[in-house]
């Protein structure tokens, strides 16, 4: 019998019994969600086509420039919507087992052939349903598809109250029942999160001011070693253009940051980003454009071990140091950690400490609301994972010194 296994039957189990009655509310509450964000993306495509075809039905030279704005508009469409799909692919391929996200052919080719489906539907409804005449009959109908979304926005919004609802109350039952067995000195507030400054010190993230910032699920050592909260963070950006001023909102970051004491105090600065540029453009292409795209005032340092290479670019403001920091063996146990999870990973070494990032657009530990809580198999790959996350400083071995 697993230690895994006793844990469960003594402890978690009864305690997440009493959610699988919530949990039948929530898998009604969350089918309807999935079913009209499906909706919303068709008659976004629908109306977006429906307005490029009236163009084309007009009395508009087709060739030309307006020939090209016609591709352009069509193309820029494709990469919303694959764009889009992409990222729901990967959050529910992750759920059910994260190595198949590592798998670029499965992640491209579920995307591909969603994104066709829900351009092919939205190309039917814009062409022939919506109509390419303008007129009377042509108001009416896009009126009707018009308000059919803000019709169903109301009742969505409330019953996505009832699907985070459930997500909350498995999280903190979770949490209270798992940690004590995982790490008995961790203490767990789920009201609680660390603050904007220790965020802002991580310097994992360029801005140029913060909008909102919440933190929740306070992990904590006893010393403050080692702390940790899920965090949402959006940021406003300012621009001038021709002589006019835009501002802009957008997401900065969303998902679990982790600080842990380091062993030594560094004089440089070292980061580890996720490297996708390489894995899309390849290496000699890859390294040229990380270097354009990240901080100017640091260095690419490269690593002597492909398999962490594969995921990742290592930048520093000093590269002997930063060797000496990713050593071989920390290498390795990041690489590890990778395999774990399909989510972006950020790594910061900044004086003496160690910030973690792994970004989680929805939370790590919500439960599909089609999960079956009373799957041992379920929560097991829930508590390794939460198992991962809160012993990070034993995992990368941080209290021994790097340099031995």
């Amino acid at each position: 019998m697993s230690t895994f296994h006793t844990r469960y039957i003594s402890t978690i189990e009864p305690a997440i019994a009493h959610l699988n009655k919530q949990r039948k509310t929530a898998a009604v509450a969350g089918f309807v969600c999935r079913f009209f964000e499906l909706y919303f993306v068709t008659m976004v495509v629908s109306l977006f086509l429906g307005f490029l075809d009236m163009f084309n039905s007009q009395d508009v030279p087709q060739d030309g420039l307006f020939g090209a704005l016609r591709y352009f508009m069509y193309f820029v469409l494709t990469i919303v919507v694959v764009g889009m799909v992409f990222s729901q692919v990967k959050k529910r391929l992750g759920a059910i087992n994260p190595k198949l996200v590592l798998n670029n052919f499965t992640v491209v080719g579920f995307t591909l052939v969603i994104s066709a489906i829900a351009i092919g539907c939205g190309y039917i409804i814009g062409t022939q349903f919506l109509g390419n005449e303008f007129g009377m009959q042509f108001m009416l109908k896009w009126f009707l598809a018009i308000s059919s979304v803000f019709v169903m926005l109301i009742p969505y919004r409330l019953i996505k109250i009832l699907e985070d609802r459930f997500v909350n109350n498995f999280k903190s039952t979770f949490f209270a029942a798992a940690i004590s067995g995982i790490k008995a000195d961790l203490t767990y507030e789920p009201e609680q999160g660390l603050t904007q400054a220790q965020f802002v010190q991580s310097k994992l993230f360029t801005f140029q001011t913060i909008d909102t910032f919440s933190s929740r699920d306070y992990f904590a050592s006893a010393d403050k070693s080692f702390e940790g909260s899920f965090i949402d963070v959006k940021q406003v950006e300012r621009k001038q253009s021709s002589g006019k001023s835009e501002t802009t909102y957008s997401q900065l970051f969303k998902g679990y940051l982790f600080i842990a004491d380091f062993n030594k105090k560094f004089n440089g600065e070292t980061f580890v980003f996720p490297d996708s540029v390489r894995n899309v453009f390849g290496q000699v292409t890859g390294e040229r454009l990380n270097e354009l795209i990240h901080r100017p005032t640091l260095k690419l340092a490269l690593m002597e071990d492909a398999a962490f290479e594969k995921y990742f670019a290592v930048y520093t403001s000093n590269e002997v140091e930063s060797r000496f920091i990713l050593s071989p063996k920390l290498i390795e146990r990041i690489t590890a950690f990778k395999a774990i999870f399909y989510e972006d990973i950020q790594i910061a070494f900044i004086e003496n400490k160690l910030y973690f990032t792994i970004s989680s657009i929805d939370d790590l530990f919500a439960p599909g609301v089609f999960t079956n809580l009373q799957d041992e198999a379920t929560i097991e790959k829930m508590y390794n994972k939460l198992q991962a996350l809160i012993t990070i400083p034993e995992q990368f071995d941080l209290k021994n010194r790097i340099w031995n």
